[in-house]
């Protein structure tokens, strides 16, 4: 089999055994594959810590978080709304202290999304 044949000298205890082209395919994908779970971890994990440094680039940062929100939405791990302005507002640098504060008094919806807050933002 041609897969037998293109897998490294360190693969090919793993798949050797393998019958058919799905068996091998699976047990390369079961031991190389990171899991959708852990994945989601990380993901989260990196936008739950993320901070934006005083005088960085205000785009880039929420390019960054718009991002890591794609990847977790491709393994279907969508984050609430909510959620995402929070993460967001709480990775802004002290400078923007007035402009949350100025948005905590004035939010009349509550509904606010992670796309109005950039536009308000930018």
């Amino acid at each position: 089999m041609l897969i037998k044949l293109s897998v490294t000298y360190e693969m090919l205890p793993e798949v050797q055994n393998g019958k058919t082209v799905v068996a091998i395919w699976k047990q390369l994908k079961e031991t190389h594959e990171i899991s959708d779970k852990g994945r989601a971890f990380f993901l989260k994990n990196m936008l739950f810590s993320i901070k934006m440094s005083e005088g960085a680039s205000l785009q880039e940062h929420l390019l960054k978080i718009k991002d890591i929100q794609g990847q977790l939405e491709a393994i279907g791990r969508k984050m609430a709304e909510e959620d995402m302005v929070v993460i967001t507002l709480n990775s802004l640098p002290g400078s923007y202290e007035h402009f949350i504060e100025t948005l905590n008094i004035t939010a009349t919806d509550v509904d606010l999304k992670f796309g109005e807050l950039s536009n308000k933002l930018l």
